[in-house]
């Protein structure tokens, strides 16, 4: 075959794949990334425009990485496998011992960082409960209420060994008393409500909340076309905050990161 025929038929089925992704293929999950490929290269993006300055994943963790993981497949709502590394790698190398997380969905991240802390390490992970849909304190996103009206919490730790380490909270994190963990948590997972309004909510209570010169604060769901709330609010707060002013994207991820080290 020619070099001519090759880059023809790479032409043909590149139509045929575009053509698919828009009569319906986007409703799958693995297909929906190509949407934000095309959207970022064509500068499409209808959504706030990601201003946090980037850092690479080698350049926040090193060469040589460490962690353990465990319920590595992910389903609508987790965070996808390469932010799950990246998760477990950051807790492993920085050793916390208090750990706290605003929303726990089906438990797969408290798992992991459970994992990954020292053995006698603790993490709280608070949650909404269902029966508390229609009463929080600030607006929801209506495309999050399918990942809060569910059975329970953390399913994906329930009965396992490390269940011990974590400590299941529940209560708007809008109205919640965080007073108890100000200045001592070490490492702090925000993935709670993606509203703009509960974005600005959950970060101002986490920096109250960890640890002012060691402390670690993660964000996710920045730079997502689907919650343009959290982009939104991060950009506010490292454009205007200074407290804020160390905030970075992490490269090929949705997550940020604020920690003193960078």
């Amino acid at each position: 075959m020619t070099r001519f025929q090759i880059e023809a038929q790479k032409y043909i089925k590149s139509v045929i794949s575009c053509l698919y992704l828009c009569a319906g293929g986007f409703l799958r999950k693995k297909h929906r990334p190509l949407l934000k490929t095309i959207s970022d290269h064509f500068d499409l993006s209808a959504g706030p425009k990601p201003l946090v300055p980037k850092i690479t994943i080698g350049d926040l963790l090193g060469n040589d990485i460490s962690l353990k993981l465990t319920e590595v497949d992910a389903i609508e709502g987790n965070v996808v496998e390469c932010e799950l590394l990246v998760i477990a790698a950051l807790v492993n190398q920085a050793e916390p011992s208090v750990c706290f997380e605003i929303g726990t969905f089906d438990g797969r991240t408290a798992l992991n960082i459970a994992m990954n802390q020292p053995a006698d390490g603790q993490l709280f992970t608070l949650d909404l409960l269902r029966s508390e849909i229609n009463t929080t304190q600030l607006s929801l996103d209506k495309a999050e209420i399918r990942y809060i009206d569910k059975p329970a919490s953390g399913t994906r730790f329930a009965g396992h060994q490390l269940a011990k380490k974590i400590t299941q909270l529940y209560g708007d994190s809008a109205t919640f008393d965080f007073s108890r963990f100000h200045k001592s948590v070490d490492f702090m997972f925000v993935d709670g409500s993606h509203s703009y309004e509960y974005a600005m909510s959950d970060s101002l209570a986490a920096i109250k909340m960890v640890h002012p010169n060691t402390g670690i604060i993660l964000w996710h769901d920045y730079d997502s076309p689907y919650w343009p709330g959290v982009t939104q609010a991060m950009n506010e707060l490292y454009l205007s905050d200074p407290e804020f002013s160390g905030l970075r994207h992490i490269q090929n991820t949705s997550l940020c990161i604020l920690a003193k080290r960078l």
